[in-house]
């Protein structure tokens, strides 16, 4: 959050030196989409909001903060239902964009949306992306951006799975300690996430953790469908890691 608001008290020092030939309101778009993560962009939006109170002036606000969506139909955010502001078909230009983590493939595999989104940013002053929603812009061949090593990540997972695969069913038959695969998952789970692979990590959690001895697969919960793995239990010393 303290990133967020200095990042936007360095825009608003910088946006005096354009003031004279743009809008003094600025308009922030954040993009929610299907089970698009809460936290990722309700605190942006916060800041950002409130920022555009205490920047205001003559009258006018310094940010115009507002929701946008494919369409602007009812939507679920991992159980929060948001009424986006406007869709891509009538949404203001933004001058800033916030493209939250989650499946963020909601917007990569939906043409129309992430036309969209890579045209919008593209003529944006400022992109803020956190977690996966770093990968939209990835594909969007934004060289601008920081942080292309999650890419990087994601396409050398993609070239490993078959041996990941290997590597933790050895650990779920005993060959080798199942805690590994239980590493392996926790190491994966923004992998699986955005390829749609979460129910199979959840799977192997469960089962490892089974065979790992005193656990009940039934015991075993996750606290929510889109994550691996929130366990909602305590294990003992001998199964923690780090």
């Amino acid at each position: 959050m303290k990133r967020i608001l200095t990042a936007v008290m360095l825009f608003l020092v910088a946006f005096t030196a354009t003031a004279a030939t743009k809008p003094y309101t600025r308009n922030v778009a954040v993009i929610v989409y299907k089970d698009a993560e809460p936290l990722d962009w309700t605190g942006p939006f916060e800041v950002w909001n409130d920022a555009g109170s205490f920047g205001s002036a003559n009258g006018e606000k310094a940010f115009n903060v507002y929701i946008v969506s494919k369409t602007d139909e009812p939507l679920n955010a991992q159980g929060l239902i948001v009424k986006p502001n406007y869709s891509i078909a009538n949404a203001p230009k933004p001058d800033v964009i916030i493209i939250p983590g989650g499946p963020s493939n909601n917007i990569t595999d939906d043409p129309a949306f992430f036309a969209w989104t890579k045209n919008a940013a593209q003529e944006a002053e400022v992109v803020q992306t956190v977690c996966t929603g770093a990968f939209v812009m990835a594909k969007a061949g934004n060289e601008g951006l920081h942080g292309p090593g999650q890419a990087e990540g994601i396409r050398r997972f993609e070239s490993e799975l078959d041996n990941l695969r290997a590597a933790i069913a050895l650990a779920l038959e005993g060959c080798v300690d199942p805690i590994i695969a239980v590493k392996l998952e926790v190491a994966m789970q923004g992998f699986r996430t955005l390829r749609g692979y979460s129910t199979e990590g959840r799977r192997n959690v469960r089962a490892a953790l089974a065979r790992a001895g005193s656990i009940a697969p039934s015991s075993i919960a996750t606290s929510s469908s889109h994550h691996l793995p929130r366990f909602e239990l305590v294990l003992p010393t001998s199964l923690r890691w780090v």
